[in-house]
């Protein structure tokens, strides 16, 4: 009875190890798949260090009697650690999720569409589009509201992400007089700061609609509502092959705003 209990144990331990191996994997193949399309930030990099330190710590767990005394000092604090890391990132994940207002724009809010990326031929990048087709739907039902679109010029690009932004919002028919344009920002911070001071010189309405992506929601309206802004959010879906990544790269932001700016 003693020994069936014992092999029981030990093949519980395999599969969990097994399942860790192949999570691990999963996970470094698409992580490494987002670099590959060019989704390289500090969400995709962490990810596939995550992927490659889960797949070596199901390995060693298969073969702890060959570890050496270092190696196997390490295995033991891997899973504390590994549970304080996942253990902030599922928080993280749920201020995401339930921190987003659950108000709805008035017909007379100012719109703010926060950038994301431009591709090197001065269009939106693929999430940054999202929100331009996100904008355009609300823009066509309240086609008297302003839009503020905001982001500079950053990295290589050849235009602000504001500019990009105006320029495809005009090509779907938006008036270049409805478009105030916010070029200065290089974070979501001085996103809705910058915009709050247009907001404010320009006498538009303080109650705004934010449009951004679904990961990016709650962070965006708590800043808004530091700069004086009610804020209201237009949910802008992301393309699923690069969601991990940006959900990744919002948890350090995440941290940064609570933790080291204190917002």
């Amino acid at each position: 009875m003693f020994h069936v209990k014992q092999f029981m144990k030990k093949s519980v331990k395999n599969e969990r190890y097994t399942f860790i191996t192949a999570a691990g994997i999963v996970l470094t193949l698409l992580f490494c798949g987002e670099i590959g399309m060019h989704y390289q930030n500090i969400g995709s990099l962490s990810g596939a260090v995550i992927g490659v330190c889960l797949t070596a710590y199901g390995i060693a767990g298969w073969n702890r009697s060959s570890l050496t005394k270092t190696g196997l000092a390490l295995f033991r604090i891997a899973k504390p650690i590994g549970l304080l890391v996942g253990g902030i990132i599922l928080l993280t994940i749920g201020f995401m999720i339930f921190a987003v207002p659950k108000t709805q724009p008035e017909k007379d809010a100012t719109v703010i569409i926060l950038g994301c990326g431009v591709d090197s031929d001065g269009t939106p990048s693929a999430v940054m589009q999202k929100r331009v087709d996100a904008a355009l739907d609300y823009l066509r039902d309240h086609p008297d509201v302003p839009v503020i679109v905001s982001g500079g010029q950053l990295g290589s690009a050849p235009v602000s992400e504001a500019e990009s932004m105006k320029q495809e919002l005009m090509r779907h028919g938006v008036d270049e007089e409805r478009i105030y344009c916010e070029d200065q920002s290089r974070t979501t911070a001085e996103n809705l700061r910058f915009s709050a001071k247009i907001i404010e010189d320009r006498h538009l309405s303080e109650t705004v609609a934010v449009v951004t992506s679904e990961f990016h929601l709650a962070r965006a309206c708590l800043c808004a509502k530091r700069n004086g802004l009610h804020p209201s959010p237009v949910r802008a879906a992301t393309p699923w092959y690069c969601l991990p990544a940006y959900v990744l790269r919002e948890v350090y932001a995440v941290f940064d705003a609570f933790v080291i700016h204190r917002i």
